[in-house]
């Protein structure tokens, strides 16, 4: 399979894990047994990394693939720590 292919899908599921968020704090909380809105983010992302590293070698790639996986490193910590706080009922 083709990296923008899995790159394109990374971000289908980011736009469905982002729509998820935006319903609300209450909403992500009352998902039951499974928070499909930080899964969603965590597998996009999973999806995106192949295509960030093939970037190719511009000036601009110097500085956006640092920047992608600075970015991609949030997301994964962040659906980390939301992920321990879903699972607390208070």
């Amino acid at each position: 399979m083709n990296y923008k292919t899995l790159f394109i899908i990374g971000l289908l599921f980011e736009a469905v894990g982002q729509i998820l968020l935006a319903q609300g704090n209450d909403f992500v909380y009352a998902l039951k047994p499974i928070d499909f809105t930080h899964w969603s983010l965590l597998i996009g992302v999973v999806f995106m990394m192949p295509q960030t590293v093939n970037f190719p070698n511009k000036f601009f790639s110097y500085i956006g693939t640092p920047t992608a996986i600075i970015g991609i490193v949030c997301i994964i910590g962040m659906c980390v720590l939301d992920f321990i706080w879903w699972s607390y009922p208070n």
